[in-house]
């Protein structure tokens, strides 16, 4: 064909130039995470509308669960000072919790 007249399977020659391979990588691993956040955020939705009419869905009761884990990471990292509280305060249902100590044989 001559040149300046471009068949549909040919590439014109600016179409070469933007087609660069590595360029393109960062964009269809955005292309990507867009399409798994897409149904994330679907399934949510549902769940979020099954939640609000009181229905028993799995998907509501998964979004349940999911807020409840959210809400104690939450209270963990409120502590004063980001201390880290003692393994036995944490399994301690009382606000005031004693360490358990073995004492010593006589």
């Amino acid at each position: 064909p001559p040149p300046h007249t471009h068949t549909l399977c040919s590439p014109t020659p600016l179409d070469t130039e933007r087609l660069d391979v590595e360029a393109l990588g960062a964009q269809a691993l955005l292309v990507g995470l867009d399409e798994v956040l897409a149904l994330v955020l679907a399934v949510e939705r549902d769940a979020l509308v099954a939640r609000a009419l009181r229905l028993r869905t799995r998907a509501a009761n998964l979004l349940l669960r999911l807020g409840a884990a959210c809400r104690r990471r939450r209270r963990r990292r409120r502590r004063p000072s980001g201390e880290i509280r003692p393994s036995w305060e944490r399994t301690s249902r009382s606000r005031v919790a004693t360490p358990r100590r073995c004492l010593p044989r006589p």
